[in-house]
């Protein structure tokens, strides 16, 4: 077990550097769980299409999820 409790002092000052970056790692990836969600329901529409492609507005706003996911700065 990671935590045994959620308190400020925890979270702050006993955590260990890789503990630290797991916890910085999951905000991240709740963050982004909307927007990740969005984007893998729109691209299971664009793989239906007969012609084959895959709308551009729809893989950018898939990369852009998954750069939120790892806490990188979005494509512009």
């Amino acid at each position: 077990m990671l935590f045994r409790s959620w308190g400020a002092e925890t979270v702050r000052g006993s955590l260990d550097a890789a503990a630290k970056a797991e916890v910085r790692a999951n905000a991240h990836l709740i963050a982004a769980a909307p927007a990740l969600f969005a984007a893998c329901e729109a691209l299971l529409g664009e793989i239906g299409k007969p012609d084959g492609y895959v709308d551009s507005d729809v893989l950018d706003t898939a990369r852009a999820a998954l750069a939120r996911a790892r806490g990188e700065e979005e494509p512009i």
